[in-house]
């Protein structure tokens, strides 16, 4: 096997598949419910061509004349098969797959590779997306979702299995050259094979936050920096004058006459200060080239480590998960941790686990591939906590 290259293709197929359940969730929008079923045919027409391309050579026998599509392929057609002929259709491609598998063993003489009937209203529902702009039912799109990933899982297991068994198996995570980063990100995808979702989206949480500090550390040390200045850092003496200036008024105006103007004042600047807060994202994302959408999703499937109630929040702004995030792993480190535990915003789903996984990964290969990366590691003592962090979020779950 090409393991490289394969493995890059198989990403791909994962790729195609999660943008597909991410558009089928648009139940009124038409365009992202006909976009759905592309990608899903899509990724599904990719894998079999993974298993094409994965040859040296094509079979020079065929086996069996059942589960094939519209009947067995001559022999001709399977030892000349060229899959760069701008002709050749999905059934052909389909069937030299089949082909393929029972030559290598890793289908029976008698054996369906899957149900034909399936693919095949798959394949009706893209080409009348493609053709006629006509988008699928709602109603229609979970049986079609399922098809694809059933398919998909089928190959994987049959061909493919030194990259796994399942779609959540399929990682870039062995590219990654930092030794923390890669053990917490493949953590975070074998918790999601085990089911534990919240587990894997904390997990995903910490590796993300660790590879920012690692890169926005990097790229002040690019710029002659002389530290690493963080763009989190940046409202804080502004909060401050506004908490000397509060703590000069009091709250009742019989004792102050003037004090129902100034908290109108004051309020108005809180929430100067609120919107103040928000800059230092936008410089986040623009440093490590990630789109604020993306950003804001991740934020949504992933736990916030530090909570704040709104009473906290009015003494001043807390620090965020990407200034704490050392402070509380040292703590934990050191048995000495008082920290509340993850805030789970939304119960993640398998799709959701998949997405982060897969979105994380892929920004810190890419910023790994950066020159700026050569400065810089994450501590080796920060994978002491990873079991730590495990068992905080399972007894949680336990508890409740």
């Amino acid at each position: 096997m090409k393991d490289g290259l394969t493995l890059k293709r198989l990403v791909l197929v994962k790729r195609l598949y999660l943008e597909g359940v991410e558009k089928a969730k648009s139940q009124h929008n038409y365009a992202d419910q006909m976009l759905s079923i592309l990608n899903l045919f899509l990724s599904v027409e990719t894998l079999l061509r993974a298993v094409i391309l994965d040859m040296d050579e094509q079979p020079d026998t065929v086996i069996g004349t059942i589960g094939y599509a519209n009947g067995a392929p001559s022999l001709e057609q399977v030892q000349s098969f060229d899959l760069s002929n701008k002709g050749v259709t999905f059934e052909q491609i389909y069937n030299q797959v089949v082909v393929i598998l029972r030559s290598e063993g890793e289908l029976g003489k008698d054996e369906r590779l899957f149900k034909w009937e399936r693919v095949k209203r798959l394949q009706a529902a893209r080409n009348d997306a493609q053709h006629g702009a006509i988008a699928p039912h709602p109603d229609y799109l979970p049986e079609l979702t399922q098809t694809a990933l059933d398919f998909i899982e089928c190959v994987l297991k049959r061909h493919f299995s030194a990259f796994g068994h399942s779609i959540a198996e399929i990682s870039l995570a062995d590219l990654l050259r930092d030794d923390v980063l890669r053990q917490y990100v493949k953590a975070a995808e074998n918790a999601l094979a085990q089911g534990q979702h919240k587990v894997s989206v904390l997990l995903i949480r910490v590796a993300f936050l660790l590879g920012r500090l690692k890169r926005r550390y990097d790229w002040w040390r690019d710029r002659k920096g002389s530290k690493a200045i963080d763009d989190y850092d940046g409202p804080g003496d502004h909060i401050r004058i506004y908490n000397y200036q509060s703590r000069g008024i009091a709250d009742s105006p019989m004792v102050n006459p003037d004090a129902k103007f100034k908290q109108k004042v004051l309020s108005q600047l809180w929430e100067i200060m609120t919107q103040a807060r928000k800059t230092p994202r936008m410089f986040d994302n623009w440093t490590l080239g990630l789109d604020k959408v993306d950003r804001d999703r991740l934020e949504e499937v992933t736990p916030r480590i530090t909570y704040y109630s709104e009473k906290e929040k009015r003494v001043g702004f807390p620090p965020s998960d990407e200034i704490i995030i050392l402070t509380i792993l040292d703590k934990l480190l050191s048995n000495q941790s008082d920290w509340r535990g993850p805030h789970f915003q939304t119960e993640p789903s398998m799709d959701d686990c998949l997405w982060a996984c897969d979105y994380v990964t892929d920004f810190l290969l890419r910023w790994e591939r950066e020159a700026r990366g050569r400065f810089t590691a994450v501590d080796t003592k920060y994978l002491d906590v990873l079991l730590k962090l495990v068992e905080i979020v399972l007894q949680e779950k336990k508890e409740e």
